[in-house]
């Protein structure tokens, strides 16, 4: 039995294309390809400047969450306290990490 390869060329997914055959029993096997540095590179610029967008609008965010914690709908208290979460543990890892990065920064200022 031979494998049977398909190949799609669209934009809207991420794999070159996949295969099928006897040795997998049945299982699609799909095979990626790296992003060049290029599109790697932009992928990240769009992340962070949504990043940016969103670090504008961070204090709205936080009084819709905070309104929507005394909703009378469970889905949307639910919704709120995991933003609520998500929210204080980002702060939380920011303020830890800005920490360790001056004290690496101090320890670096004194060696020399």
């Amino acid at each position: 039995m031979r494998a049977s390869i398909h190949v799609k060329t669209t934009d809207s997914v991420g794999h070159l294309n996949n295969a099928s055959n006897f040795l997998l029993q049945g299982q699609v096997k799909y095979l990626m390809l790296n992003p060049s540095p290029r599109l790697k590179g932009e992928k990240d610029w769009h992340k962070y400047e949504k990043a940016r967008d969103l670090g504008e609008k961070i204090g709205q965010i936080r009084e819709n969450y905070k309104n929507d914690l005394k909703s009378k709908k469970m889905g949307i208290r639910q919704r709120a306290v995991a933003m609520y979460f998500i929210d204080e543990v980002s702060s939380f890892y920011l303020l830890f990490i800005s920490k360790y990065i001056i004290e690496i920064r101090n320890s670096f200022y004194q060696t020399l």
